[in-house]
């Protein structure tokens, strides 16, 4: 045992009684006053005990990515997602950062789905609309040894937003050459490279941009959507997304409704996760009446 899985065990001893009340009860409010160093091992402990995702939300950018960070190197990297605030940057003629869409597109997807799964997002997040559509969000799904008609393939690959290039050197491009489709989808930190054999998916690999060479292999995998329809974009609320019983948790809840005043939003979280009849989990330094003190 390390270490970091020595920490986690013991916040979890001290976690007990959070974690039966939040079995028992499909709603409510829990404090649990901790230091903010404590938080990640904190979210990784709930989490272990999930069936299904969690909401994280912290108050700003720099803390959403510093979380997201942790928690991966806890849990795993495949078991977070980060779900960026959509934020219109120059970037020619797509209007909005491909990464962001791609991340975005991911992480509602495991929403949408019930999951099992770490959602991370910042406050303002929470004051937007999401497409809710399960079309809206859904990957193309590649399998090896799968039959995929390769020329839709190529055409969905367009209607999702990724531009064709000669060879695919950036995220949210993709190539033809042959029966070699590669593609950069912004949620994985190396493209990939599928080989069919008339259309039948032979193979499915990572590639190096830089030289070409193909790596680590893939039975399966999902390319979510670099852009999405304009008509699609404002559906539903992000809490919308969340199967009954979901916990979310608010890391510095201070902070987070501090945030959410600023932009100008009417209520506070607490109000709109009771309306949704959701389990809060506040994870506060400063808790005055506190659950659980760690």
């Amino acid at each position: 045992m390390d270490y970091l899985d020595y920490i986690k065990e013991t916040i979890e001893e001290g976690l007990d009684e959070l974690l039966s009340r939040l079995e028992a009860a499909k709603a409510g409010r829990f404090s649990v006053k901790a230091e903010e160093e404590l938080h990640p091992f904190i979210v990784a402990c709930l989490y272990d005990q999930a069936q299904g995702p969690l909401l994280a939300v912290t108050h700003g950018r720099e803390a959403e990515e510093e979380l997201a960070f942790l928690l991966g190197e806890l849990l795993g990297r495949e078991e977070v997602r980060n779900l960026p605030f959509r934020e219109l940057v120059i970037a020619g003629e797509r209007g909005e950062d491909s990464e962001s869409v791609a991340l975005r597109s991911r992480a509602l997807r495991t929403l949408l789905r019930g999951e099992r799964a770490v959602v991370v997002c910042e406050a303002r997040a929470l004051t937007q609309s999401f497409p809710s559509a399960a079309s809206a969000l859904a990957p193309l799904y590649f399998k090896a040894g799968g039959e995929m008609d390769m020329q839709k393939t190529v055409g969905r690959l367009a209607d999702m937003g990724y531009e064709r290039e000669y060879l695919v050197e950036g995220a949210g491009q993709f190539s033809v050459r042959g029966g070699i489709v590669d593609v950069f989808d912004p949620g994985w930190p190396q493209p990939l490279r599928v080989e069919f054999l008339g259309d039948q998916v032979e193979r499915i690999r990572h590639f190096n941009p830089i030289d070409q060479c193909s790596g680590e292999r893939r039975l399966e995998v999902e390319i979510y959507p670099v852009v999405l329809p304009e008509e699609d974009r404002r559906a539903a609320g992000l809490l919308d997304f969340l199967p009954g019983g979901a916990p979310v948790l608010t890391l510095q809840p201070l902070l987070v409704e501090e945030k959410l005043r600023a932009l100008g939003g009417e209520r506070r979280l607490t109000e709109m996760v009771e309306d949704k009849e959701l389990p809060l989990v506040e994870l506060d330094p400063m808790a005055a009446h506190p659950l659980v003190t760690l």
